[in-house]
């Protein structure tokens, strides 16, 4: 369950950083912050299903 949750806020991320990128103003660099926590999120869900 908890894997469904943290892959649920990773999908979550990715679609703000591809949205944020789709635009062309400002939001890019918000997108650039949004990364880290992308990875984060993939290396919690990789440490819960135990490949890590």
């Amino acid at each position: 369950m908890m894997v469904w949750v943290l892959e649920g806020l990773k999908a979550g991320v990715s679609v703000v950083i591809i949205a944020l990128n789709g635009v062309a103003f400002i939001p890019r660099e918000a997108a650039t912050w949004l990364i880290p926590l992308q990875n984060f999120l993939t290396r919690k869900i990789e440490q819960k299903r135990g490949r890590i």
